[in-house]
């Protein structure tokens, strides 16, 4: 075992392989035969086969919990997402505490035999996630893909910088068979919907392979006997390729094979070029820059009331408690003498960006039209079963649009990403608006008179209090909302 450790030690960087015996240099592997006794003899004497142990020895990110199970807090504190770059990272290098390298594929070079008539192989989307997260399949062989789970998904596959296909909608229980033809690697991602799922797919040429488990074992039989290439290949660190001898009806076991590698740098790591999408919608909509506010991009959300000589204002601020923010706070008049506005002419947006709805809250008045643009890279779906309408699936720069005409709150949803959630308030008249981040609010134009002020609120329950607008003058309010 101490001349093993040797070894080991003076391997550092790139691979080393160690089959106990007389030690022989390449490069910067090293690798050796082992004598085997009776009992690793196998009952047919013309195969034979080779076990070993895949180890990762380099640095690994510590994780306290799953990013890809557990959602990810925005700074707004309206909608929850994935940790996309987190997900992947958690995803791509499974190691265990005796340093066993998950989701490595190991394959026999040199070598045509196929398995007659193989069995189908599945190839699940459970939870937001491809299962398995690396599969190994021979040459002109089939995967049956389906979807476990309770939202549509999309598959895009490609292989050696091409297309391979793409099924794009796949919805809750629904399977696909597709054939792989050309050995390689495939990369599978979901670039419609859930940009955390990627997964690979690895095409070998014959029957002889297998993908390590948890502990980073592998083993491959019935191998004919002679001199071949071990090929290991993992998703992160890249490829290595060895020397092996298989004699018939022996177990050659590989007692180490060593990666050592920065897993920050990602080298090996095969990403797929998604396809330009454009910056501007159907409808003319610009799609909001990087680093722009959305509200720039935002018309008014309240019909422009022209300014009288006989109203007043409001203002005042409101503190929600136990919270980080008293931002998104509906403020509003709840009865005003008039009892009819004119229909809105200007439409209000709302995005979809970066897996949330943008703004999380919009109050607007009975009858305002609302324009659902897309900014995102993945396919969205707004829907409401308060306000009883569905906009469908669409995506990157295409809007669509919904009129509000029923009063009351309308619950936002998308049932691709059950994460995403906004609200639209619809008002009876236009003396409303929403507090700032500071809880700051300012209605003016009011008409003189006795009035109803009130709160709304996601989460907190809503406050009222009596207030009067005098002409010319300013009424101030401070409210609190504690529960």
């Amino acid at each position: 075992m101490e001349f093993l450790n040797k070894i080991r030690r003076k391997t550092k960087g790139g691979l080393a392989v160690l089959i106990a015996g007389t030690v022989l240099g390449l490069g910067s592997m090293t690798y050796a035969k082992e004598i085997h006794t009776q009992d690793d003899v196998e009952t047919h004497t013309e195969l034979g086969k080779i076990t070993g142990t895949i180890r990762y020895l380099g640095d690994v990110e510590t994780w306290n919990d799953n990013p890809c199970s557990k959602k990810k807090q925005t700074e707004r504190g309206q909608g929850l997402h994935h940790d996309h770059n987190a997900c992947k990272r958690y995803r791509s290098l499974v190691v265990s505490e005796k340093k066993g390298l998950k989701w490595v594929v190991i394959s026999i070079e040199g070598l045509t035999q196929k398995t007659t008539n193989p069995d189908e192989v599945f190839f699940d989307q459970v939870n937001e996630e491809f299962v398995p997260h690396v599969l190994a399949i021979e040459e002109k062989g089939y995967i049956v893909i389906q979807n476990s789970d309770n939202k549509v998904h999309n598959v895009y596959v490609r292989q050696d910088g091409k297309t391979l296909f793409n099924i794009e909608e796949l919805l809750r229980n629904q399977k696909v068979k597709k054939r792989f033809d050309k050995e390689g690697i495939a990369s599978i991602t979901c670039k419609d919907f859930h940009l955390h799922m990627q997964s690979y797919i690895v095409v070998t040429p014959n029957k002889f392979f297998d993908v390590t488990d948890k502990s980073g074992y592998f083993e491959i039989g019935d191998l004919p006997s002679g001199n071949y290439n071990l090929k290991i290949w993992h998703e992160r660190l890249g490829e290595k390729i060895i020397p092996i001898t298989v004699k018939a009806g022996e177990t050659t076991k590989i007692i180490d094979v060593n990666f050592e590698h920065d897993a920050t740098q990602n080298q090996g790591h095969h990403e797929m070029t998604l396809p330009d999408k454009h910056n501007e919608g159907p409808n003319g909509h610009k799609k909001p820059s990087k680093g722009q506010d959305l509200h720039e991009l935002t018309p008014p959300e309240k019909s422009s009331q022209a300014k009288s000589e006989n109203t007043g204002n409001i203002e005042g601020k409101v503190k929600v408690e136990r919270s980080r923010s008293s931002a998104d706070v509906v403020v509003y008049l709840e009865r005003v003498v008039e009892n009819y506005f004119d229909q809105p002419k200007d439409h209000v947006m709302m995005d979809q960006k970066n897996i949330m709805f943008m703004p999380g809250v919009v109050p607007i008045l009975k009858g305002t039209t609302v324009d659902f643009i897309n900014s995102d890279n993945v396919k969205h779906n707004v829907f409401s079963q308060d306000e009883g309408f569905n906009l469908g699936t669409y995506g990157q720069g295409v809007v669509k649009t919904h009129t509000f005409n029923k009063l009351g709150t309308a619950e936002l949803l998308c049932n691709v990403h059950d994460e995403m959630v906004a609200y639209i308030v619809v008002l009876p008249n236009p003396y409303f608006t929403k507090t700032d981040r500071q809880g700051n609010f300012k209605i003016e134009n009011v008409p003189p008179g006795k009035y109803t002020l009130k709160t709304w609120h996601g989460r907190k329950k809503s406050v009222s209090q009596e207030v009067t607008v005098k002409v010319d003058d300013t009424t101030d309010i401070n409210l609190v909302l504690k529960r």
